[in-house]
């Protein structure tokens, strides 16, 4: 009589059939290599004029092959010459809950917003958060938890901010971001950043002409 038999290791599955009663059927699996990958990409403006918006594109993803603890990814707002406005959050390949919380030039890390689904696309403003004089936020994170394989933005976050009208011709207006997850006690972390050359136009008065006629 045969009759199939199933094993299962992991998540390979083998299907083998029985010749004769009391046949052994020896089976070999091995474990694939654990590779740890995230991504982050950043676009924005090549130029922007001084005194205008202007806006990021983000994109993030776990190109691991395990699930990621603890994954994020952070954007540091280049204070130095511009100022963030609004922030809207994208859509993720997986249905998680998750938070954002920002900082400031005067306050650690708080809450912008917790509970989050990752299946809808939210915005906040940030330049309406309550703050103190000569505030401003400087960070946002996005704490993600738990994540898949193949995790990553589906509609891309993006971030809006105001350049100074104060900003110098020609100055470099460089915006950084950051990602990572923790698969037991390794964190596998990328980098991105973008750079905006501030153009500034200058009206040049007209020349004083000398006075003529009698």
């Amino acid at each position: 009589m045969t009759a199939p038999a199933f094993w299962q290791l992991d998540a390979t599955v083998f299907d083998e059939t029985l010749e004769y009663s009391g046949q052994i059927i020896k089976l070999s699996a091995y474990d694939k290599p654990v590779s740890l990958g995230v991504t982050i990409t950043k676009r924005g403006n090549a130029e922007v004029l001084a005194g205008s918006q202007m806006r990021y594109d983000i994109t993030v993803a776990n190109t691991s092959n395990v699930p990621l603890e603890s994954f994020f990814w952070h954007d540091r707002i280049p204070t130095d010459a511009a100022r963030a406005t609004v922030l809207t959050t994208g859509t993720y390949s997986a249905r998680l809950n998750y938070r954002i919380l920002y900082k400031t030039n005067y306050r650690d890390y708080r809450v912008l917003a917790s509970n989050l689904l990752t299946s809808s696309d939210y915005s906040f403003a940030l330049n309406a958060i309550p703050m103190q004089a000569g505030e401003v936020v400087t960070d946002v994170y996005f704490d993600f938890g738990k994540v898949p394989v193949g995790f990553q933005s589906v509609k891309n976050p993006t971030l809006t901010v105001n350049v100074l009208p104060t900003a110098v011709n020609g100055y470099q207006l460089v915006n950084r971001a950051d990602v990572g997850g923790k698969y037991q006690s390794t964190w596998q972390t990328a980098q991105a950043s973008w750079v905006t050359i501030i153009r500034k136009l200058t009206v040049t008065p007209p020349p004083t002409l000398p006075k003529t006629g009698y």
